[in-house]
């Protein structure tokens, strides 16, 4: 793990710039020493936690040497931020179990799985509204993109309707997992063609 880290410190450093470096090392020290200890703790460690998946596209946009306080980063990096939590909780939903073995504090416990489904759907609703917002931010303004991104989101928020049905069990949020997660990678490729072929 020190090599790794060490290496991928050397790489911001030396191919791209110090800010890069910065948000590396910040992303390093934010996971280990705040995010993974909080886990034992606090059942909501989830919202820190989703900082640091949102701290990637902002190194890449500085080592393309871009503004950190352009709208077009931080809509992005919202957008990966509120995905992370959904995600979360459907694993939660999913390995419940697991983590009451292990002794982690879970919302399940706390609110119940009938209201952490309701939260995880309002959070993909959310995540969705990001989605459809981000071209407005000067990645584009293109129909066909705007038209794309609108559909795939009332596809997501269609099939994840089934997290609020009480019959839902692991393979179904499993399903509705893998549907959030191939719904940010689509919408991830379809800004990124645009803005190459743009």
């Amino acid at each position: 793990a020190a090599i790794l880290v060490l290496l991928g410190l050397w790489i911001l450093i030396i191919y791209t710039n110090i800010v890069c470096f910065y948000l590396g090392i910040a992303a390093l020290f934010w996971y280990n020493i705040l995010y993974t200890p909080l886990k034992r703790f606090s059942s909501l460690a989830v919202i820190p936690g989703s900082v640091i998946g949102s701290i990637p596209p902002i190194i890449g946009w500085a080592a393309a040497g871009g503004d950190l306080l352009d709208p077009t980063i931080v809509f992005l990096a919202l957008f990966v931020f509120i995905w992370q939590i959904p995600h979360f909780w459907l694993l939660l939903l999913i390995y419940n179990d697991e983590y009451s073995k292990a002794d982690y504090p879970t919302l399940t416990n706390i609110i119940g799985p009938v209201s952490l489904k309701r939260l995880t759907f309002i959070w993909i609703v959310a995540l969705v509204t990001c989605g459809v917002i981000i071209p407005y931010f000067s990645f584009t303004k293109e129909l066909i993109v705007l038209s794309i991104l609108f559909i795939l989101g009332l596809i997501l928020i269609f099939r994840s309707k089934r997290v609020l049905t009480e019959t839902l069990d692991s393979k179904g949020f499993f399903a509705v997992f893998t549907e959030l997660n191939i719904y940010v990678l689509v919408v991830l490729l379809v800004l990124s063609v645009n803005r190459l072929l743009n």
